[in-house]
């Protein structure tokens, strides 16, 4: 063994033509066993080794590097294990020169598409910063202003690859920024044509084996609610669809369909489309899966089997379902001015379902571009940054295929196996072109991804018939406004705008429609700036984290990526015109050349970065370089920028800054004069309001002192006038009791007279009556001498009944004549009161008037009124009187005359008062009444009564009752009747409560007399009238006996 390997050395090994990179596991003298990286253990024998089979791998190799470019190693295997090292580490992009190659992780990368990698990248140049496909973005944005030119990005890959996620990513980044939105252009390729902008329209009816059609058709299905999805006609799952489970291929792990469905939402609500048309387009995208799953069979010609299929389909957009039934089995045409229908077989059937399904899926493409466009159109002149990802086509065109296929489409009687033998026969020594031994209906072609063969039956006429004339005529007839937008501007084959595009009177084919695309397409890219991103399938399965070698290195050699990895190295990418170089990269000259030759300009600017000239080549008319020395240049013009922006950064924020200041200094000045102003100004303010303050309790003061005096002259006008009403008032009054007194007093007159009249009739009869009884008192004087016996006991029986029938006579005559002098009594009290008040209001009023006067005044109307209530007593006193009572009276009759009349009673007088607000004027309080006691030898003292009375032969009368005698033989006399209360000194005094206690004092105590009041003329006047009435009563009874 000529080398010999230390266990854990990185090596290559050669096995099979292919280098796999391994490592040593063991080594000895007879053999080395080693593991690849790929999970295979080699044993070698030492026969076997040699320095072509195994060697050293070189450090670049060992650890990967970001810029393959920059590998020692330059071979498939370097390449291919340099992407399985950063594949390992989640590094999924690696940079070739400007040309980014990306592996489809089939998995999400924590943090490697957010917000903050997206500043991140845009803050710096390609190749500062590890490979990424915002690091392209951004530099394609950068180059739009640095060479004023349109740019484009070329993705290429496999299906699957990651092409239209690496096309997002893009758009992400430019639209993250507001300031880098521009005007896109999305243009994609298929296989079999269809150029233009647009996506792959095959994809939506047919998808290769493991492949998913587009992503929204399953987020519809997956996002939708019941209501939508009722209004949508839409069933459950992906499944039910043929257009979706024909490939077998209906979940995606790598992808939340719920999820995409929101964001789609959530961007179409951004770009501000309406919920009328959100809702037409997803009827649409409805309509294209339910499309899928008419089915056809053949009865003389083709028939539809499903036709609730055809009606939910109609429904959705708008058609007549008849008529779909029709130009879907059927082709109409107009020949001569006359329509002729003829029916398809059940292959052309499903392509023309295929065909509607595909057109109505562009179209709705297409205006969903131009609604962008329209919400993000520039100017007109404005750069834009094209976005393509495509299938090369290169060979196909080279080898006159589709003008070939174009004529043969064109000949009458031209049929594809007339078409396969001109293309034998023209391309058969063509090392591109491949002639299959077997099959007599295919033909090959060498594309750089590989061999491809392709069959030529029904070639012609797909070539032919794009979309129909009668298919285009039934939708520019729906119902639906959103339907006959689509195709309005849509031209038939037979239109103006179609001729156009081929000879007159030929109708297009598919070939001339996709090589007219093609140049035009080709026409934009030649134009602009291209930068390249390579997507690379790891594994067939779309598995995460699996790295299949045989599938990768397949990809890496038919997209010729270690030529593009040589070509990097080798040659001079950069191309930039004397004129355009010099003016860019001048500012990095720290000595100015002065030199119109801008050939030598550029030559003497490049021999400052480069003497030996390994990195730089100047042509006839441009400047070649390598990618290494021009990001060198552009990281120095960014240092000089840099520091000329420093130094024109310090300059404008000192001029800022100084604006500043004097803009600071001219606010302060006007702060301070504003505030001193202020100041000033509530310093006024406040003497201001003291002032009027001040003024306004002057005048409040001034008002209020002239307010007073004009009250106090008011008042005193209005004490005149109710002084002068209440004399009159007064005058009025004192008049009338004036004129009411005269008229009692001539009333009072005229019943005294009445009165002594009838005492003195009864005088007469009572005198009468005496001289008879004082004759019968005679006759009995002589029998009291027989009884004297008797006279002795009955002496004390006969005293009570003498008082018992003196007490029932004095009630039996004089009861109607005591109410009536109490009623009188009680009157003149209450009119003693009333004048009382009256002359005290008087007084009150009449502040003038003396009050020595109205002293008088007063004292002479208590004494007039006191006279008069003293003269009813005695008149009531009198009746008390017993003298004329005789003891021979034997019977009720003769105690009571019923002929006897009384004496009226006066007419009672109604109290009017005095006003309540008359103000009284108080009287000294007098003393109260004392309680003498009664002496019990005054009873003693009566005679005994007449035998008449001690037999008990006179009843008492009816309405008074006589009381029981005393334990000690007298009489309990009932009570009189109280008098009213007596005004003494402004007060009213009760006679009747101390006359009530006095009587009480003597039924308790008969012994005691009841003395009469000091201070009361009343009481003593009654008095005196009652003991000489009693006492003369005694002496005539004393006489008779």
């Amino acid at each position: 063994m000529d080398t010999f390997f230390l266990e854990g050395a990185r090596v290559w090994h050669r096995h099979k033509e292919q280098l796999l990179p391994a490592t040593v596991s063991s080594c000895n003298d007879s053999s080395l066993v080693l593991t690849t990286d790929y999970g295979k253990v080699m044993h070698l024998q030492r026969e076997e080794l040699n320095r072509e089979t195994v060697y050293l791998m070189h450090p670049s190799s060992i650890h990967g590097v970001e810029d393959m470019s920059t590998l020692a190693e330059l071979h498939e295997a370097a390449i291919m294990h340099n992407l399985f090292l950063r594949y390992k580490k989640d590094n999924i992009y690696t940079n070739i020169g400007s040309i980014l190659a990306a592996v489809n992780p089939y998995k999400q990368i924590t943090g490697l598409y957010d917000a903050a990698a997206v500043a991140l990248y845009s803050k710096h140049q390609m190749g500062e910063l590890p490979p990424h496909i915002f690091a392209v973005a951004n530099e394609c944005y950068r180059c739009l202003w640095k060479r004023h030119d349109s740019q484009c990005v070329l993705i290429s890959g496999e299906s699957g690859a990651g092409k239209t996620e690496s096309t997002k990513l893009l758009l992400k980044f430019l639209s993250c920024d507001e300031s880098k939105l521009c005007r896109y252009s999305s243009l994609r390729e298929d296989q079999q044509g269809g150029a233009g902008p647009g996506p792959e329209q095959n994809r939506v009816v047919r998808q290769n084996p493991g492949e998913r059609n587009y992503h929204i058709f399953y987020a519809l299905l997956a996002g939708t609610d019941n209501n939508h999805r009722d209004m949508y006609l839409l069933s459950e799952g992906a499944e039910s669809y043929h257009y979706l489970s024909q490939s077998g291929c209906v979940q995606d792990n790598s992808l939340d369909d719920k999820q995409l469905f929101d964001s789609v939402m959530e961007a179409l609500k951004v770009m501000e489309f309406t919920e009328e048309e959100i809702r037409d387009m997803f009827k649409l995208l409805s309509a294209v899966l339910q499309m899928g799953n008419i089915e056809f069979m053949t009865a003389g010609g083709a028939q539809i089997t499903s036709k609730g299929v055809v009606s939910n389909v109609s429904e959705l957009l708008g058609l007549d379902s008849f008529q779909l039934s029709e130009v879907l089995t059927q082709r109409s045409m107009i020949l001569r001015g006359e329509e002729i229908c003829s029916p398809l077989t059940v292959e052309q059937a499903v392509d023309s379902r295929d065909s509607v399904a595909m057109a109505l899926y562009s179209q709705c493409f297409s205006w969903i571009i131009m609604k962008i466009n329209q919400k993000i159109k520039g100017k007109e002149n404005f750069k834009s940054i094209g976005i393509l990802d495509i299938f090369g086509f290169e060979n196909f065109e080279k080898l006159g295929m589709l003008a070939l296929i174009n004529e043969e489409s064109r000949f009458p009687k031209g049929t594809d196996y007339t078409l396969l033998e001109k293309l034998h026969s023209r391309h058969a020594t063509n090392p591109y072109y491949v002639k299959p031994r077997v099959n007599d209906h295919q033909f090959g072609i060498k594309h750089y991804a590989g061999e491809v063969l392709y069959d030529v039956c029904g070639i012609l006429e797909k070539n032919r018939d794009t979309f129909r004339d009668d298919i285009l005529f039934i939708l520019k007839d729906s119902r639906l406004d959103f339907i006959y937008d689509l195709f309005e501007h849509v031209g038939s084959r037979s239109g103006d705008e179609t001729l156009k595009m081929g000879t007159a009177r030929r109708k297009p084919t598919v070939s001339s429609q996709f090589r007219d695309s093609l140049h035009s397409l080709m026409a934009t890219l030649s134009a602009s700036n291209p930068f390249f991103v390579r997507c690379i399938k790891p594994n067939m399965d779309k598995k995460a984290n699996q790295f299949d070698s045989d599938v990768v290195l397949n990809q890496l050699r038919y997209s010729g990526m270690l030529e593009t990895v040589k070509i990097r190295r080798a040659g001079f990418p950069v191309r930039r015109t004397f004129r355009d170089f010099y003016s860019r990269y001048k500012i990095i000259l720290k000595i100015k050349i002065h030199s119109d030759d801008e050939k030598q300009c550029c030559s003497d600017l490049l021999t400052l970065q480069d003497k030996d000239k390994q990195e730089w080549h100047l042509g006839k008319t441009k400047v070649f370089l390598k990618e290494a020395l021009e990001q060198r240049l552009e990281k120095e013009r960014e240092e000089v920028r840099h520091r000329a922006g420093m130094v024109i950064r310090a300059h404008i924020l000192s001029y800022v800054a100084r604006k500043q200041y004097k803009r600071i200094l001219s606010s302060i000045v006007t702060i301070q004069k504003n505030y001193r102003t202020h100041f000033w100004r509530r310093k006024f303010l406040r003497l201001r309001l003291a002032t009027i303050v001040l003024q306004k309790h002057y005048r409040g003061r001034s008002g209020r002192f002239l307010y007073r005096c004009l009250r106090e002259q008011k008042q005193k006008r209005d004490e005149e006038e109710k002084r002068r009403r209440e004399e009159e008032e007064q005058e009025r009054r004192l008049e009338e009791e004036r004129r009411r007194m005269e008229e009692e007093r001539r009333q009072q007159e005229v019943e005294e007279k009445r009165k002594r009249e009838e005492e003195e009739e009864r005088q007469r009869l009572l005198h009468e009556e005496m001289e008879k009884r004082e004759e019968e008192l005679r006759l009995m004087k002589e029998e009291e001498q027989k009884m004297a016996a008797n006279t002795n006991e009955k002496s004390s029986s006969l005293v009570n009944g003498v008082c018992q029938k003196s007490q029932a006579l004095s009630s039996s005559h004089s009861s109607e004549e005591e109410s009536r002098q109490m009623e009188e009594i009680l009157r003149l009290e209450r009119e003693i009161e009333r004048l009382q008040k009256q002359q005290e209001d008087s007084m009150s009023l009449l502040g003038d008037v003396p009050k020595e006067e109205l002293r008088k005044m007063r004292d002479a109307e208590i004494y007039r009124l006191e006279k008069e209530a003293s003269r009813v007593a005695t008149e009531f006193l009198d009746l008390l009187d017993f003298g004329g009572l005789e003891p021979s009276l034997s019977s009720e009759e003769n105690l009571h005359d019923p002929t006897e009349s009384t004496a009226p009673l006066a007419e009672e007088e109604v109290d009017e008062g005095f006003p309540a607000e008359d103000e009284c004027i108080p009287l000294p309080d007098f003393p109260p009444l004392a309680k003498v006691p009664l002496a019990k030898d005054v009873l003693q003292s009566i005679p005994p009564p007449p035998p008449a009375f001690a037999e008990g032969q006179v009843d008492a009368p009816s309405s008074s009752k006589l009381s029981p005698l005393t334990p000690n033989g007298h009489p309990q006399t009932s009570r009189p009747p109280a008098p009213p209360a007596v005004v003494t000194n402004g007060k009213k005094q009760a006679h009747g409560s101390s006359r009530g206690s006095d009587l009480e004092h003597a039924t308790e105590e008969p012994s005691h007399p009841i003395m009469p009041d000091a201070e009361s003329d009343y009481d003593q006047e009654e008095f005196e009238e009652a003991h000489g009435s009693s006492g003369g009563q005694y002496q005539r009874w004393q006489y008779h006996r």
